[in-house]
């Protein structure tokens, strides 16, 4: 049998979390809520534009947003929880609605069923709860226990995650045993470039976040793309990322035409060279300036569009670049 061709890959994957994400440092009564309430018109907008594309995506869904109701998060919460260090990262006692209909920072049901009957998405974990898997206060048990939580959730929905990314990237090989037992096989890693390396302590630096700000407008890191035989190097596959997508800023707006022009050289390297470009963002991200943040969008779909067409490049999910991953090695 013939040895398939290595081509170049475009993969997209989203936290989606709404408020769960940033709890911890921003109030739900906050500045930054109307990016969070605007959430609820940036998830059908990108899914229009998805659609349009025919593009995929990787949905690392919060699993508290599964819920229903107050009570159905209830049935659902682990038997063990987490007794972080940093009290602050302990969510269960955020105060929450009865339901989506009175709470939409909390819940997320009509946008996940949106999710779902779009073509060529996939809806992976982000955990149950925004799980830390490095701070300190965490254990093997806990999160054993937030995992089958995330999982059984998404069972209602017909839904069985094979991907994970991580919160906060914060990626721990030591539950890498943990996540093949519960039928993940994939997830996302982080760049090797220093400035994305990610601990309990490093992630808020002044140095580190200068840095990735940098990255985004000038090549300081590379084009971070990976290599089809780098993705399963241990026994789950990693499918690290490229870049996040900030979001458009009126006060670097004279910075646009740059920072679409960092992304674009590197899909374009994925492309001739049959490697993987890997874009990661949050849904809130799009929350405030909808209009900009979408037309960008829209040129780096259109740039990809074309690399399809000259050089062969396919839109996948993680999941499925996994699975190409091991029919190419």
């Amino acid at each position: 049998m013939a040895k398939k061709k290595k081509f170049g890959a475009f993969v997209i994957s989203l936290d989606f979390e709404i408020h769960w994400g940033v709890r911890d440092y921003k109030p739900a009564r906050g500045d930054y809520r109307q990016y969070l309430l605007g959430e609820r018109q940036s998830v059908p907008a990108m899914l229009e534009l998805f659609r349009e594309f025919d593009v995929a995506a990787t949905w690392a869904t919060v699993g508290f947003l599964f819920a229903k109701s107050k009570a159905e998060l209830e049935k659902y919460k682990p038997e063990v929880l987490p007794n972080y260090k940093n009290t602050s990262l302990f969510p269960y006692d955020e105060k929450i609605g009865e339901n989506e209909k009175d709470d939409l920072l909390h819940y997320a049901p009509s946008l996940i069923q949106q999710i779902k009957e779009t073509p060529r998405q996939e809806i992976g974990t982000h955990t149950f709860s925004h799980y830390y898997c490095l701070d300190s206060g965490q254990t093997a048990e806990t999160f054993t226990a937030d995992l089958q939580s995330a999982i059984a959730i998404a069972e209602p929905y017909g839904i069985r995650p094979q991907s994970i990314v991580f919160p906060r990237n914060q990626y721990n090989p030591n539950y890498e045993e943990i996540l093949l037992e519960n039928g993940i096989k994939s997830f996302r890693g982080n760049q090797e470039s220093w400035m994305y390396q990610v601990s309990e302590t490093n992630q808020k630096k002044p140095i580190y976040r200068a840095s990735r700000l940098a990255d985004a407008y000038i090549n300081l890191s590379g084009h971070n793309t990976t290599k089809w035989e780098d993705v399963w190097k241990g026994r789950i596959a990693n499918v690290p990322a490229s870049f996040f997508l900030r979001p458009f800023s009126k006060k670097l707006g004279v910075l646009e035409n740059r920072r679409l022009k960092r992304l674009t050289q590197s899909i374009e390297y994925a492309a001739k060279n049959k490697e993987i470009f890997h874009l990661w963002w949050h849904p809130h991200n799009f929350g405030v300036n909808l209009k900009e943040n979408i037309n960008f969008l829209r040129k780096i779909f259109e740039v990809y569009k074309r690399c399809e067409k000259d050089w062969g490049m396919q839109s996948l999910t993680i999941s499925e670049t996994a699975e190409k991953a091991l029919e190419l090695s």
